[in-house]
């Protein structure tokens, strides 16, 4: 600052090697005899205007009204007087105040009013700045006292740095806790739709909050899905499930922030039957005499319910000839002769579809004979023919059953027994059995054979049988 003394007339001006200039209160405010201290003494004269540099002295300098006062003896010429340049060298003393704990998104007032400086004008001509990291940027407010809205919360260090007209900068520091007041934003997998028994995953990693911090790792979730008569609940921000049965289902997903602020979204699980029914207790038959009740499918079960029953029915022996049945149980008589092809297809209310095909023959039993009895001899060709009756097969079939080494069968329509006996069963009594299968059912019939000796042999006649054999 400049201050323009008024100086007494008369006296001596002594010339001291260095000026301490001091407050009212006694406080220094130069000292000269320090390197770093500037203070200017300049002699002014009315004539030319010149300033003339003056050897330093004491002065003391009273605030507390204009002008200042000099100690010792002072010499001066009439057309002259002194102009005393003095430079503030003094910091200001920084007060930014109590730290203060405020919510998020309210104003916060900064209030520098507890500064201070040497210069009377300081809060008038100083400059106050406060400056605080927000997010990785700088921010500035300038004013004694400055406002701000913070948004996002966390712990702030303010520091407040002051500068007087002199260029003299004091600093100091407070903390604005800030606290957090807003729930988290929940994104996540909502409402969706699955196949059951599909591994699905319910994913809220891409949750967010007003805090930085937060994310999947430090925010609480809860899971709830309300599944048949059970409540699930998972602890995570992700998870995977498969639903075992098919339905509508609720749940909700439940954020806590750090600062425990909650947020809560509600949706639903559409699960998609994707299996089909389930055929039991329909298979192939085989009667032989007219029958009905064959087709039944009551065993037949969904996880959800068969909705649709269909059967179809085909002779074979008729060309094109297929019935149509829509009911679990139909009634249908089979009373003709051969082999039908039914298929049963079932469907379920999400439209799954199953279906099975089977056979029913209705089949007569055949009917196979041969003698009663019969007379072979050693060593000759014995032959039998067996009659046949079958009015339906779906391959006929004739065969030996029982009877000694060598005796067969020959031919099917037209079958035939031929045997040679051995002498090993001269005399004795042969059963031989035959049976007939003509695809589904068989029958049997058997003749005794009385084997003789050859004509002539031992010279003993060949024995005759009688009616029947005598064994």
């Amino acid at each position: 600052m400049t201050v323009e003394p008024s100086l007494p007339w008369g006296g001596t001006l002594s010339t001291p090697e260095y000026l301490i200039v001091t407050d009212a209160m006694g406080e220094e405010v130069i000292n000269t005899s320090l390197a770093d201290q500037i203070m200017r003494l300049y002699e002014f004269t009315d004539e030319d205007g010149d300033r003339t540099w003056k050897t330093p002295h004491e002065i003391t300098i009273d605030d507390t009204r204009e002008g200042v006062s000099y100690q010792g003896n002072h010499f001066v010429n009439r057309s002259s007087h002194f102009v005393l340049d003095l430079i503030d060298v003094k910091a200001p003393v920084a007060r930014a105040g109590i730290d203060q704990v405020v919510d998020e998104n309210l104003v916060v007032t900064l209030k520098g009013a507890g500064s201070s400086d040497n210069d009377p004008s300081f809060h008038r001509t100083g400059l106050f700045r406060w400056s605080f990291d927000e997010g990785g940027v700088e921010v500035v407010l300038i004013g004694d006292e400055a406002k701000y809205v913070f948004s996002v919360p966390g712990k702030y260090r303010i520091n407040l740095t002051v500068t007087d007209a002199a260029g003299n900068v004091g600093t100091d520091a407070m903390i604005v806790l800030v606290n957090d007041r807003t729930p988290p934003v929940i994104r996540f997998t909502g409402n969706v739709t699955v196949d059951e028994d599909v591994l699905f995953f319910f994913d809220g990693t891409a949750t967010t909050d007003n805090n930085p911090a937060f994310d999947a790792h430090v925010g609480t979730f809860l899971w709830t899905i309300e599944v048949v008569d059970q409540t699930m609940t998972w602890e995570t921000s992700s998870f995977g499930y498969a639903f075992p049965d098919p339905g509508n289902y609720t749940g909700t997903l439940t954020v806590w922030d750090m600062a425990g602020n909650q947020a809560e979204e509600a949706f639903w699980v559409r699960v998609q039957d994707t299996t089909p029914p389930v055929i039991e207790g329909v298979s192939n038959a085989v009667v032989f005499e007219p029958s009905d009740g064959l087709l039944d499918a009551s065993a037949c079960y969904d996880n959800i319910g068969i909705t649709s029953y269909t059967w179809y029915v085909t002779f074979e022996n008729e060309t094109g000839n297929t019935i149509q049945l829509n009911e679990p149980s139909p009634s249908y008589l089979f009373d003709v002769l051969g082999r039908y092809t039914v298929s049963l297809v079932l469907t379920d209310a999400a439209g799954n579809e199953n279906a099975i095909g089977i056979s029913v023959v209705y089949d007569d039993v055949p009917v196979v004979s041969v003698p009663e009895w019969g007379t072979a001899m050693v060593g000759e060709l014995f032959i039998v023919y067996i009659d046949i009756q079958d009015l339906y097969s779906s391959g006929m079939t004739v065969l030996m059953t029982e009877g000694p080494d060598g005796a067969r069968v020959e031919g099917t329509i037209q079958a035939r027994l031929v045997w040679t006996p051995q002498a090993d069963l001269a005399g004795a009594d042969v059963v031989i059995e035959v049976e007939v299968h003509d695809g589904y059912a068989s029958s049997h019939d058997s003749i005794i054979i009385h084997v003789n000796l050859p004509k002539g042999a031992d010279n003993l006649p060949p024995i005759i049988l009688s009616d029947p054999p005598l064994g």
